[in-house]
């Protein structure tokens, strides 16, 4: 069996045969254009080259990052975090996406926030509508490489749900917390010590 070039590798598997039968697919054109059965690599290119993922961690006001863990993956990381040069830390989530471009939202976190982040002690949702600066930076990435990417700051409590993970949705990693104080230390904490006394 013949496939496009852009199919991944052992898809179909060697073992699939051809079928026939009526197919249907929802349309933009009335009639039909070829356009409307292109497949999704036809249609947008620039997300399955890698441009869009290079894109997301090479933006001009915030710098070059780095990505540090991801928590979602599909084709991509789609919700992860990741650092700037200097150490600042940045949650990340790929929010919505039309045959034009996609937009991801950025939180910047403090390393604190993160962890109660990765614990579940904070939901998703509230990761990026409740965020430490009040802020949250939507930046949307074309499809078409001969445009520039749009970055602005928005109110994260005023950026629209369906972009947003769904309320109650959590992380559940593994997270270093602060060692539990032995029966000594919670003694002299009690109990301090006067140096002025004998």
């Amino acid at each position: 069996m013949e496939c496009p070039h852009f199919y991944p590798a052992n898809c179909p598997p060697m073992e699939a045969e051809p079928a026939s039968g009526k197919v249907y697919r929802l349309v933009q054109y009335d009639p039909a254009q070829a356009k409307d059965f292109q497949t999704p690599w036809e249609e947008y290119p620039g997300r399955f080259k890698g441009r869009i993922m290079f894109d997301t961690l090479n933006i001009p006001r915030l710098g070059k990052l780095e990505i540090v863990e991801t928590y979602a993956y599909y084709d991509q990381p789609v919700l992860f975090s990741c650092q700037d040069a200097a150490g600042h830390l940045y949650l990340v989530v790929a929010a919505d996406e039309n045959d034009q471009h996609e937009t991801w939202l950025y939180a910047r976190v403090s390393s604190e926030r993160l962890n109660r982040i990765r614990s579940g002690a904070i939901d998703l949702h509230d990761a990026f509508t409740d965020t430490e600066d009040g802020c949250l930076f939507q930046v949307k990435f074309p499809y078409a490489s001969s445009t520039v990417s749009q970055i602005e700051s928005v109110k994260a409590n005023q950026v629209s749900g369906d972009m947003l993970p769904i309320p109650g949705e959590c992380l559940n990693l593994e997270t270093e917390v602060l060692p539990m104080l032995g029966r000594t230390e919670t003694i002299r904490k009690n109990n301090p010590v006067n140096p002025t006394h004998h």
